[in-house]
Order: structure tokens, then C-alpha cells, then sequence
């Protein structure tokens, strides 16, 4: 059975730090040991790499090797005291929050209080539906016809 990039990337980690709990964050000299490591999976075709710009050369693929170390040590909760990875950039890429966001300045410059409170308002709830998980919607035409008297 094949281990993921990210799983590998995580056993590598523990492996060579003794890791067992808390925060980690790598030494220059870990993250070089764990980058040597994952490269020579790499080169024993036990860790892919799908991107061909990545693949370009030695340089390339180190570079790829230790973005990916910095997005596991991020992301995994064994080495963030068993905390859930949170963005905190949320709606950066948003057109409307950024929009929002300008707004909201301008209300701060001029000491708008009305309208500062109304596009905070606005940005809060912009902010908390792109963080909410939204449900599937359940297509009632995909269901057999024994199935669709359940959904009204």
C-alpha cells in the first residue's frame, strides 16, 4: 500500500526529531536532514512529486521537499499541541472582502461611526460564511423514484 506525501513527510518528522508532543519547529540542520531524507525517497520512487515544474532539477525538488515540511508542521495537529490547523488570512483572495475591507477603512479616515459599524457587520458575516462548511445540496432529480418520497 502506497503512504501519502504528507503522511511520509509526518513519520519522517517524528522520526528523526523524537518528536512525541507540543509544538515543533525545525532547526536548520533538522529541516535539512528531513529534506536529504525525503529526497532520497524521491529518488527511490517512494515519494511523488506530480508537478513537472518541480521536478526540474535537484534545486527544484528540495525547494518543493521543504515547502511541503513547512506545510506539514503547519497543518498537523501532532506537532501543534493537538490543535486543528485554522487559516488566519481568511477571505484574503475575496474580491468582496477586500472590497469590504476598503470600505471599512474609509469609514475608519473620515470617522464614520454608522457606517463603520454597518460594514463591520457585513465583513463579520462575509468573513464567517466563507469559514462555514456549507451542506451539499441534495439533488432530489439524482434519487431513484423508491427514494424521493423521504425528501419533501
Amino acid at each position: 500500500m502506497s503512504i501519502s506525501q504528507t503522511q511520509l513527510a509526518v513519520n519522517t518528522i517524528i522520526e528523526l526529531t523524537n518528536h512525541e508532543v507540543g509544538v515543533l519547529r525545525l532547526s536548520t540542520s533538522q529541516r535539512t536532514e528531513v529534506v536529504n531524507v525525503l529526497f532520497e525517497c524521491y529518488n527511490n520512487n517512494t515519494y511523488t512529486i506530480k508537478s513537472e515544474k518541480a521536478k526540474a532539477n535537484e534545486s527544484s525538488i528540495k525547494k518543493y521537499i521543504s515547502s511541503q515540511i513547512s506545510d506539514v508542521l503547519k497543518k498537523q495537529p501532532i506537532f501543534n499541541n493537538n490543535k486543528a490547523y485554522t487559516p488566519n488570512k481568511t477571505g484574503t483572495r475575496n474580491a468582496e472582502v477586500k472590497a469590504i475591507k476598503m470600505l471599512l477603512q474609509i469609514a475608519i479616515d473620515t470617522n464614520n461611526d454608522e457606517m463603520q459599524k454597518a460594514v463591520q457587520i457585513e465583513l463579520d458575516a462575509k468573513l464567517l460564511a466563507l469559514t462555514t462548511k456549507s451542506q451539499p445540496k441534495l439533488e432530489i432529480d439524482n434519487l431513484p423514484e423508491c427514494l424521493k418520497h423521504f425528501v419533501k
